[in-house]
């Protein structure tokens, strides 16, 4: 995707909502050890002992690059994240409605059952989205013309919010078949790349997004003008809000862009696979076809670290 001034695929509104707050719910840690730790750690299990004296001197004389680099620490990165499940929900919930909020400091009221035709979600796993928003649906659908309709369909009285009886009430709504028509409407279509890809970080909401449109181009579906609102979120924690127009050409551009064309050409691999690349046991390419990919790590003069790429 590219952007331009006359876009041929979805025009971006220029207003944006956004809401951020320092916290750690999911992160990727950064570790730091004494080298000097390090090397008694390691005499220690060969049956030795060294006293910090011994360390330092034997760090300043050691020929390897390892030991006597400038710095006194090691930094590990581990790809492994710490995350707290249920408080990093919370987070992604509170984000992406204050940045609603937001938004709607600058555009006004918004009738999202009305005005919004789609919604894209950050999907770190493909329902994420819809569980995020079923108690901000309920409550906007007791607010709208449809609020006796749900009603009907529960058979419930309706609780104050906030009240003990609250949180079944919600879960009873998400069961009701206005949601599920909701979700399928608005929402289910985006989900489905995300369905078959797994866990997903980077770029999900435009992976959303191809998913959307390809399938209503698959239906011939005619979603030209149609609003489709996206909530962005990135851990740490920080949200954007923000709406744009599908374009009168956007199936010609997406005729070309077969996202499940390209998913149904991956490679399986097994389970024992998957450990050791996980493990950086296996430094060579296990699909032999034209890609670009990762061939040495120098190891020498400043060359030393430089990472060297072919396509192969």
């Amino acid at each position: 995707m590219t952007v331009t001034a006359n876009p041929r695929l979805f025009a971006i509104d220029p207003k944006v909502g956004v809401a951020t707050e320092s916290v750690g719910d999911f992160f990727k840690p950064r570790r730091s050890y004494s080298k000097t730790d390090l090397l008694q750690k390691a005499a220690h299990l060969l049956g030795q002992s060294l006293s910090d004296e011994e360390a330092r001197a034997l760090l300043q004389s050691s020929g390897h690059p390892f030991w006597n680099d400038s710095e006194i620490t090691v930094d590990i990165f581990k790809e492994e994240p710490v995350f707290n499940g249920p408080y990093s929900n919370a987070c992604y919930q509170h984000r992406i409605f204050e940045a609603l909020d937001h938004l709607r400091a600058q555009k006004g009221p918004i009738d999202i059952l009305k005005e919004w035709n789609h919604l894209i979600f950050h999907l770190p796993y493909a329902y994420q989205g819809r569980r995020m928003i079923t108690e901000a649906w309920v409550t906007w659908t007791l607010h709208s013309a449809s609020r006796q309709k749900l009603l009907d369909q529960l058979k419930l009285p309706q609780p104050e919010q906030g009240s003990e009886d609250w949180a079944p009430f919600v879960k009873a709504c998400s069961k009701t078949q206005l949601y599920l028509d909701f979700v399928n409407n608005t929402i289910e279509r985006g989900e489905r790349a995300s369905s078959r890809i797994g866990n997903m970080y980077t770029a999900s909401i435009f992976m959303s997004l191809l998913s959307l449109l390809r399938i209503h181009f698959e239906e011939d579906n005619s979603i030209q003008g149609d609003t489709v609102a996206f909530f962005a979120y990135g851990s740490g924690s920080k949200s954007k809000v923000f709406t744009g127009t599908i374009q009168p050409g956007w199936h010609k551009v997406i005729q070309k862009q077969n996202v499940f064309n390209t998913l149904d050409q991956r490679k399986a691999i097994d389970f024992k696979t998957y450990e050791s690349l996980h493990k950086k046991e296996i430094n060579t390419p296990i699909i032999h076809s034209k890609h670009l990919y990762l061939d040495r790590i120098g190891n020498s003069g400043t060359e030393h670290g430089f990472r060297f790429y072919v396509i192969q």
